[in-house]
């Protein structure tokens, strides 16, 4: 169904609540067509989740590219016949950390068959954009094999928003909580979401406060990730957002209206990375993760884009490991980090000799396997003190310099 003229939707009050009346219908019929035990196995069978938070967590602010036929504000806002699939995978060749994909049917234009199709397409965290009015919906959507999900605030009382934020991560959705107002804000930050939404438009009455998010964003806590929507028409936009503290930017018309998507996103992610001029560099923090001992503890460090790993190789203290364990997990940094994003490998040793240090630089940088982000030893010998004529050779992995 074509979505409602720009003119007749904006004079309604509400507008979010007939939306949400209307998917709430919808969603009903079709889970009276499945059973619960079916929904499960289909829940089971969805693609394993692909993280969004560690993404976001790195410098700078990054897009979360939006596809989308219509809108209540807009009305027709895609060409006929637009390939959302071919245009998702050029936000994602533009460099976008995620796609989201509007599920809602007759203000939007989409579905959750979308969803799964771009899902399919591309190997980036994908949002169900959706009006969520039923906790089973969330079901839904991670059957289809959505990684994050929209929760609207406006739509949901505190402790049922609480709820709805549980059932998410429970599921392996990552809840992206929405707000537009001190009120819905205070509610989204009592939950358990780590991503949360400042919407410059009021989805009661489709207005636009083109200032709102900027108001909006010093009140949440250092611990949330947040993300900027609405309002956006040009990159420059997304600069001022950077500036002001946000982690991502959610952009749709302007992507969606452009006829190279892959160059609009580029220039979105461009505008949104940290300036690299020295006195930014600078400031940005050197981030070492200390006493590793397991191997979810190097890939959680790894996505979280460390810039370097402890491994404590001091014997009867906390966290202590073998060198044949560290030369392990020193093999998983490798086989599992991005080339150009290794982390370094930082041995924590106590009064060692020259060369008991160089036998344990040498194993730990040991060559991966092929493809890893490995590269050949590079050592640096300095000078060792008067009372150890040996020099001390430093393979690359010890050393990180700016």
């Amino acid at each position: 169904m074509a979505a409602p003229g720009t003119a007749r939707a904006r004079s309604r009050p509400g507008v979010v609540a007939e939306i949400a009346a209307r998917r709430r219908a919808d969603v009903l019929a079709e889970l009276a067509d499945i059973d619960r035990a079916e929904l499960r196995r289909r829940v089971r069978a969805a693609p394993e989740p692909r993280p969004i938070a560690e993404r976001l967590a790195a410098p700078g602010l990054h897009l979360i590219a939006e596809i989308k036929r219509s809108s209540p504000w807009a009305g027709a806002i895609a060409t006929t016949g637009d390939d959302i699939v071919a245009r998702a995978q050029a936000y994602h060749r533009g460099g976008a950390a995620a796609i989201s994909v509007l599920c809602e049917e007759h203000w939007f234009g989409g579905s959750v068959e979308d969803l799964a199709a771009v899902r399919t397409a591309v190997s980036v965290p994908v949002l169900a954009k959706d009006f969520v009015v039923e906790a089973r919906q969330l079901d839904l959507l991670r059957a289809a094999g959505a990684d994050l999900v929209l929760l609207l605030a406006v739509l949901h009382r505190g402790p049922r928003l609480a709820r709805l934020v549980d059932r998410a991560l429970a599921l392996g959705l990552e809840p992206l909580v929405e707000a537009h107002d001190e009120r819905e804000l205070e509610a989204a930050l009592a939950t358990r979401a780590r991503v949360i939404g400042i919407n410059n438009r009021d989805l009661r009455t489709l207005t636009v406060d083109p200032e709102r998010a900027a108001r909006l964003r010093e009140l949440v806590p250092e611990d949330r990730l947040v993300v900027a929507e609405s309002g956006v028409r040009e990159p420059a936009t997304l600069r001022g957002w950077r500036a002001l503290g946000f982690d991502a930017a959610l952009v749709g018309e302007a992507l969606v209206r452009s006829s190279d998507p892959q160059a609009a996103a580029a220039a979105f992610v461009f505008a949104g990375r940290p300036p690299m001029d020295p006195a930014n560099l600078d400031r940005v923090p050197f981030v070492k993760i200390c006493g590793i001992t397991d191997v979810a503890g190097i890939d959680a460090a790894v996505r979280a884009g460390a810039d370097a790993v402890g491994l404590n190789l001091v014997p009867g203290t906390p966290r202590a490991l073998e060198l044949r364990e560290a030369v392990a997990l020193a093999g998983r940094v490798r086989a599992i980090a991005p080339p150009g994003a290794c982390p370094a490998i930082v041995p924590i040793t106590v009064d060692l000799s020259a060369d008991a240090l160089n036998r344990i630089g040498v194993a730990l940088d040991a060559q991966g396997p092929p493809g890893s982000c490995s590269t050949p030893p590079a050592v640096r010998t300095l000078a060792a003190p008067a009372s150890e004529p040996t020099p001390v050779s430093l393979p690359r992995s010890l050393v990180r310099c700016r």
